[in-house]
């Protein structure tokens, strides 16, 4: 089984990603088969019960839509989760549906992890911790060690 998205879950993200944090209707009158439309309304379920949308039904002019936008509460991942403290989780948190689509929320948690693991290079540094037990920690953060200041 695949754990990845499916065609019609990448079609729906990408169309909620045109219109970020608004409603977007997810089947368009007269535009899919109704397989097609089973299809959207199967793929949206999975993508809610994931937690990556929300849906909803609207009554317009006597017909129902399915509507969708990106879940205004991400999980964060498990190792920012566990190493931020609790002010600055309750803020990511906060922040998460703000991002207008996944890639520069990915783009946004790595300069989170960037950042965390210059700053426990620069502590290590600070209190004598010897050079390899520093890029012992460091590696184990999952990066590699940062670059020196000037090196692109």
């Amino acid at each position: 089984m695949s754990h990845g998205y499916g065609a019609r879950q990448r079609m729906i993200l990408a169309q909620i990603d045109r219109s970020p944090g608004k409603w977007v209707r997810l089947i368009p009158p007269g535009r899919y088969t109704p397989a097609e439309e089973a299809s959207t309304r199967r793929a949206a379920r999975t993508l809610e019960a994931r937690g990556d949308i929300e849906t909803s039904h609207r009554t317009i002019a006597g017909h129902v839509w399915l509507v969708a936008r990106r879940a205004t509460s991400r999980d964060i991942p498990h190792d920012l989760d566990v190493m931020l403290p609790p002010d600055d989780r309750a803020a990511l948190a906060a922040n998460s549906g703000t991002w207008p689509d996944t890639a520069s929320w990915q783009a946004h948690l790595d300069d989170l992890r960037r950042q965390m693991q210059q700053t426990l290079w620069d502590q290590c540094v600070a209190s004598g911790l010897s050079m390899p037990m520093a890029q012992t920690a460091i590696i184990a953060m999952g990066g590699g060690l940062p670059k020196p200041p000037g090196k692109p």
